[in-house]
């Protein structure tokens, strides 16, 4: 699900800001995979996930720049000339690297990249009717590319 970031709407962009993914179910936990274009500022907001519950609550997850996604092009490797390059959030991590075409001409020591952030829902036992996608459309444009519900194992032993 690609979203508008501000730069997109300056420009005529045709994604949507907002995305709403039907659910119908409960979870402990929510995988995100996803990045960002656009360069996203670090510290900024640059999307949210708000969960609607069928009782009419909700809860709201932030995606900030640098915490959970980086720039979707970019170095994977780290170095003590400067910052790193892993996003800071201990629930995300770099899931995927790759290629293509346009990367190796243009930037041939950059790898295309895709984040897992874990967000842990803070109301388990409520049944989960969507999740709103919304970009806040601060210049980066977000994306995502997986969602995975997981439940909580009722047992530690398992048979």
């Amino acid at each position: 699900i690609q979203l508008s970031g501000g730069n997109g709407m300056r420009t005529g962009s045709t994604f949507p800001s907002r995305v709403y993914i039907p659910i119908a179910d409960r979870c402990s936990r929510l995988c995100v995979l996803h990045a960002a274009g656009n360069r996203p500022t670090p510290g900024k907001e640059i999307a949210w996930l708000v969960l609607q519950y069928a009782d009419g609550s909700h809860a709201r997850f932030a995606i900030v720049g640098g915490k959970q996604v980086l720039d979707w092009w970019g170095p994977i490797y780290n170095t003590d000339a400067g910052p790193g390059r892993y996003p800071t959030d201990p629930s995300t991590e770099l899931a995927w690297t790759g290629s293509n075409p346009g990367i190796r001409r243009r930037a041939p020591e950059y790898s295309l990249r895709l984040y897992r952030t874990i967000f842990v829902n803070p109301h388990p036992e409520r049944e989960i009717v969507g999740m709103d996608y919304f970009s806040t459309l601060s210049g980066a444009a977000p994306f995502m590319v997986g969602l995975t519900l997981e439940q909580e194992s009722s047992s530690s032993n398992p048979p």
